[in-house]
């Protein structure tokens, strides 16, 4: 049991550096930070992105829990 349980923590973490990793979850506080990383991106789509994304996998790690 214990190690199963060590496991499914594993499979959790692996998961959220593998969204940080892609960018999914990657905060910027402000227009002038996502500019220096996106100078051509549209900071308004990237919030509503990271809303979702957020909240997505905010039900993952509910459901992997």
């Amino acid at each position: 049991m214990r190690q199963q349980r060590k496991k499914h923590l594993h499979a959790i973490i692996e998961k959220i550096n593998n969204r940080i990793g892609n960018n999914t979850m990657r905060f910027f506080p402000d227009l002038t930070a996502f500019q220096q990383v996106y100078p051509d991106g549209n900071f308004i789509d990237w919030k509503i992105y990271q809303s979702v994304a957020a909240e997505l996998y905010a039900h993952d790690l509910e459901r992997l829990c």
